[in-house]
This record gives structure tokens, sequence and C-alpha cells, in this order.
């Protein structure tokens, strides 16, 4: 056996993981009901029953995942309504113990760490938005929430394609 040490090291390759499950749920008398079943995922802030907001959940098992790992989210933009900008947070879920299935407002897990906020304009649709979540990934399996903490507005609503349309959410994790 001969070991050339002057080899060069290769770079960590990236994997893409598509979502596991995603859902949008919704507030006011919609609160108990669960709509993963969707080709889209909403994320709207806007008065009593009509506030949106988005969970994702990604498998990231086998992954060698260390504090040097980095995570893209990748979500394709469906449609933007009207107000000419809205800001869109992305945080980590205390838990990944849900369905898309059963997932609802009122059983929605409580946020574990703020992510990173970006702007969502009407010139957007159509593309691929691409956000850094290295700071939100973990070993194992990883929940995160999209959500739009602005001021209440009926055309502040941005809707994303989902895992049921072919065009779902993706992660792209460099371990």
């Amino acid at each position: 056996v001969v070991v050339d040490f002057s080899a060069p090291v290769l770079p960590p390759q990236n994997e893409t993981v598509v979502a596991k499950s995603d859902v949008f749920v919704r507030d006011g008398q919609y609160a108990s009901q669960s709509f993963g079943n969707n080709s889209y995922l909403v994320v709207k802030s806007d008065g009593v029953g009509y506030s949106r907001k988005t969970a994702l959940q990604f498998d990231l098992t086998g992954l060698d995942i260390g504090s040097a790992s980095t995570a893209i989210l990748r979500l394709h933009i469906r449609n933007v309504n009207a107000d000419p900008s809205r800001d869109i947070t992305i945080s980590r879920l205390s838990s990944s113990n849900w369905q898309e299935s059963n997932l609802t407002w009122n059983t929605m897990p409580v946020v574990d760490q703020v992510g990173a906020t970006v702007a969502i304009t009407p010139s957007q649709i159509g593309s691929w938005l691409e956000v850094d979540v290295s700071e939100l990934i973990q070993a194992g399996t990883v929940s995160l929430l999209l959500e739009n903490n602005g001021p209440a507005s009926g055309k502040s609503d941005v809707s994303f394609s989902s895992r049921e349309s072919g065009n779902g959410p993706e992660l792209i994790v460099t371990p």
C-alpha cells in the first residue's frame, strides 16, 4: 500500500435534503386544522383568522453535522401578494415530533432559536429564495418555522411551493 500525502484534500460534498414534511397553519377559527396536503405553503401577517405560518421538517440523520457545517434553505416562491415587501423570519422549532397531517396553529411547537429574516417582494415570483440557516441545523430531524412578524395586512402573504408540488423546500447541507 502506497500513501501519497501530497494528494489534494477534497472539500466536503454538498448534500441536498428535501423536506420530509411541510405544512402551513392558520389562526382563528382554523387554529385546529392542518393544511399539510396542499401544493403550496403560506406565510402571512393579518387579522385574526387570516394569519398563517409554515413549518418544514428535514431529516439530517446520517449527516456528520458539526460546528463547521453549513446549510442553505431553498424555497420556490410561488406567489407574492401586492404589499411592496414582507419580512419572513426563519426559526428552529423546539420539537420535530409532528406530522404534516396533524400539525395545527394550536399544536405548533415553540421557537427554540430565531434565525435569519429576509425581505420578499412581488418581483421574486417564480424564483428560488436561498437563505443561510447554518445556525439552525443540528444532527437528527430539524423543524424550521417561516413566519411574518411584520404589521398585519391583507396583502402581506407569500406562498412557497410545497413538496407535493414537485418544487418543495430543500436544504443544501455541507457537513
